[in-house]
């Protein structure tokens, strides 16, 4: 996933480099689709990963009160 975030990260030089601005139309589309989708995996994830820790911590102080 790091490698993922990485590659997003460098959409801004990758789009001002030479190869981009010389590449076709379908090619530069191709490649903002294939950045739009990969946004949407670790938008995706990014929630997953907060929901399962909100029901983690809710577990946690549900354990907690019955030892009370």
């Amino acid at each position: 996933m790091g490698a993922l975030r990485t590659s997003i990260q460098n959409d801004n030089t990758t789009k001002t480099s030479q190869n981009y601005l010389d590449a076709s139309d379908s090619n530069k589309n191709n490649y903002n689709t294939a950045v739009n989708n990969a946004n949407g995996v670790i938008t995706a994830t990014n929630i997953q990963i907060w929901m399962l820790m909100r029901l983690m911590a809710w577990q946690i102080k549900s354990i907690q009160q019955k030892q009370r």
